[in-house]
Formats: C-alpha cells, structure tokens, sequence
C-alpha cells in the first residue's frame, strides 16, 4: 500500500503506461480551495495532491479483506498444491497492497501450469494430511479446510486448453471462487484468447473481493497495430483507480527488449487527479542509449536528458479542467554520494524527473516535491492502513 501511494502521486507515469487525453488548456475556470486553479501556487498544488491520496486512502478498510488473508495465509500453512497457492498470494497481494501492477501480472502468468491437480481434497486436521475425497475431472480442483473451526472452500476450474504466453504454459481460462462458510470472499475469473497466426492476444480478467473490484482488459497486437490495457480498482461501484494505455509494436524492430515503437496513456485517481503520458518514439531513446560514444558520464547523461524531454511529455491535471497544472520535465544531476566534496565522473551522475509548475513556471526535483516530510500526513495515513493488513495476517 505505501508503494502504491507512492506512485500514485505524478511520478507514477514515470514506471507505468496509460491513455492519453486532450492536449487544449481549457479554461481553468474551475477552483479549488477558494481560488481558480490555475492560480493555485505549488504549495497550494501540493495540498491538493495530498488532500486526493488521503481521500483515496479512507476508501480502502483492511477489515474488509481481513477473513480472505487470513483463509490464504490457513491456506499457506498447509499447502497442497503449489499452482493454486500461486494464484492466491497474487489474489492476497492484489488486495492487501491495491498493487496494480501485480494485477496485471495476475491476469496474465500467475496461472502458469504443467499438471495441476484436480478433484476434491480435505484437510484432515488429525493426520496433517490431505485426503483426496472425490478424483474429480481434469480441469477442475475443490481443497476444503477450515479456518479458526470454520469450514474454508477453494473451488478452481481452468480450462484444459493452453497457450505459451511470455514463457509460461497458461490455460486460456480460470475461474476461482474463495468461500468460507456461505460467505464468498473472492471471485476470480480470467481468460486469455490468442489468433491462429499468434499476432495478438487478448485478455480480461476480474477480481472481486468484498466489494472491490479490479479488473485488466487488453489487447496485444504484436504486428504494428495499437495495442491497448486498461487496469481499473473500484469499491462499491465507484472507480478509484484508473489506468488507460496504448502503444505501438513494430515487428520489424530486431531486439530482445520489448519493441514498442511509441506509448501513450493516463491515470485518473478518482475524479479528483488524471496524470499523462507519452512517449512518441522509444526505440529512438533506446537506440541513443546504446551508442555508448559520450566522453564522460556526465556528457551521456546531460544528452539523454535532453532526449527525454524530446521525446517523452508528460502533464497533470485535476480531472474537472483541461488546464495543465504541471508538466514533466527531467534533467541530468550530479550528487556528491561519497560526501568527499569531489564529484566523480562515473558514480555522481544520474537523471531525474522535475515537475514544472504552469502558475510561475517553478521546477522541482520529484524527490523533493513529493517528499516523506511535504507530504508526512499522507504517509503516516498510508502507513497506519498498512500496519492494519500486517495485524490481519499475524
């Protein structure tokens, strides 16, 4: 949870893909804290950023996640099946961190397989031991345990179908139902569709647990078309986390990293906050990194800078305006690590984001913008939720 926080903040689109949207000002009529917007000062800014996560922040109750933890962390002490268990600490992660990104993961190769099991298993608590109750049909697999004295179900059903995707052999469909008593805790459903020719791959996949949702719809085209992914985390109804992306794959590009041509895509906290990025030609940035013909460190890193700022922008804005609060910007830096007062070449030299406020122009460092004493009261708000979920599990 407290990376997630972390990254919820703009430099969030420094690590993650997502949708763009209009590039028009807007008016920037609209206000906040009493004054328009776009006269909001970088301090005033920051209040805002920090009022977003702190309402964000008291959407999520650890309480109601604490009966599924403690079933898989029962379930972790008596493991049978390792496919499975993989499965349920991603659904664990997903819930206890909002991990996004472990969603997407989730959705895609944390079902990996070679034989899981199947049929109907319970635990018997006298001999430690798991009885196979009923042999069951391929592609289907019931445990039955109990938790505190109280009857615990992992049902599971995959598709005796596979493909290999990013390595892995998967099953082009699961579906997982968490339950204990005649309370379901969690439902899993997932599926993966690739075409004969094996250019584009599609996936959908939920989670839902107590009234929160995450959800990953995508569509891989690895044949110059647009790629897309959109990741959602709601409640009740209500989205609190969106992440839209899209991209460019060239085919043509002979490369062991992945060989997206351009990106672009969004985050939206809410409708409080929307973070953009893009990047118009990657390859163009990875081909420059590999030149390796700079005479110093310094010289490699003041021209990729400028690189960067070429090619990728970035902007934030409140989701109500199309006014740009800030833009992103990056520069190369030179740190004293040693603390000798001697900068060297090889070790001192780094690039770092900025974030430049439209008001008056004013760039910060993202480290010291979005530091742990400007925006404490929303760490320590983040850190008490996170303690709550480390309680659940002991």
């Amino acid at each position: 949870m407290k990376r997630l926080m972390k990254w919820l903040l703009p430099c969030v689109c420094l690590v993650t893909l997502a949708t763009g949207c209009s590039d028009s000002d807007g008016e920037g009529t609209l206000e906040r804290q009493g004054k328009p917007i776009t006269e909001l000062t970088p301090d005033e800014n920051k209040k805002e950023l920090e009022n977003i996560g702190m309402n964000l922040l008291s959407k999520i109750n650890p309480d109601d996640h604490a009966e599924l933890l403690k079933t898989i962390a029962r379930f972790d002490e008596i493991i049978p099946s390792p496919e499975i268990y993989s499965v349920l600490k991603s659904v664990g992660k997903v819930c206890a961190d909002t991990d996004l990104s472990e969603m997407v993961s989730l959705a895609s190769t944390r079902f990996a397989v070679v034989d899981m099991s199947y049929g109907t298993w319970e635990y018997n608590e006298s001999t430690s031991q798991w009885d196979n109750k009923e042999p069951g049909q391929k592609g289907e697999v019931t445990y039955k345990f109990k938790v505190d004295g109280t009857a615990a179900t992992i049902h599971a059903t995959y598709s005796d179908k596979t493909i290999r995707f990013e390595g892995q052999t998967v099953p082009v469909g699961l579906s997982m139902k968490i339950t204990l008593e005649a309370a379901t805790l969690a439902e899993l459903n997932s599926s993966i569709n690739m075409n004969e020719a094996e250019t584009q791959i599609s996936v959908n996949s939920s989670l839902s647990a107590s009234g929160y949702l995450f959800g990953v719809v995508a569509d891989i085209n690895n044949n110059n078309s647009e790629s897309m992914a959109v990741v959602t985390f709601s409640k009740d109804g209500e989205v609190l986390v969106s992440l839209d992306a899209n991209g460019i794959f060239d085919p043509s590009i002979e490369s062991y990293s992945p060989r997206l041509k351009s990106a672009a895509g969004e985050l939206r906290i809410m409708d409080d906050l929307r973070v953009n990025l893009s990047c118009s030609d990657l390859q163009k940035i990875i081909e420059e990194d590999e030149k390796g013909d700079d005479p110093t460190y310094e010289a490699y890193h003041k021209r990729m800078a400028n690189l960067y700022n070429q090619y990728i922008h970035g902007e934030l804005r409140y989701a109500e305006s199309e006014y740009v609060v800030a833009n992103i910007a990056f520069q190369a830096y030179a740190e004293d690590y040693n603390g000798n007062g001697i900068i060297d070449d090889e070790m001192d030299w780094n690039i770092e984001p900025l974030i430049v406020f439209s008001q008056d122009g004013s760039k910060y460092s993202f480290d010291d913008y979005f530091s742990e004493v400007k925006f404490q009261s929303l760490l320590e708000q983040c850190e008490a939720l996170v303690n709550k979920y480390v309680k659940l599990l002991k």
